[in-house]
């Protein structure tokens, strides 16, 4: 993958999301990013870096109650963070998307 071997920050997105507000639709790529230090960055590399470990408890936390995430597509902490950004940004409680800096903020509550 040209995130990590070529070091793109714009490489293929890992997931692709869409949001409707108010009767428009946002669409928007998860992509490698950057991480620049702590609470510092954008994308994957930033999430990995900074909520891995919170993905990891959530995962390992589900799986500890019986859950069995291969059986819904789900193979580590990372494909919990994307289907868990996919129903949040289809069933968002809150969600402020026209930011200058092209950045957007979306709330919603995730289950399985």
């Amino acid at each position: 993958m040209s995130c990590f071997s070529l070091n793109n920050p714009q490489s293929n997105p890992y997931a692709s999301y869409t949001v409707y507000k108010d009767g428009a639709q946002y669409d928007f790529n998860l992509r490698c990013g950057e991480h620049f230090g702590p609470n510092n960055g954008w994308g994957y590399k930033h999430i990995r870096a900074e909520h891995e470990k919170d993905w990891q408890k959530l995962y390992d936390s589900a799986k500890g109650t019986g859950w069995v995430p291969e059986e819904q597509g789900i193979e580590g902490w990372d494909d919990l963070m994307a289907a868990g950004t996919g129903m949040a940004t289809s069933f968002w409680l809150y969600a402020n998307l026209q930011k200058p800096n092209n950045k957007g903020c979306i709330i919603g509550n995730v289950a399985w």
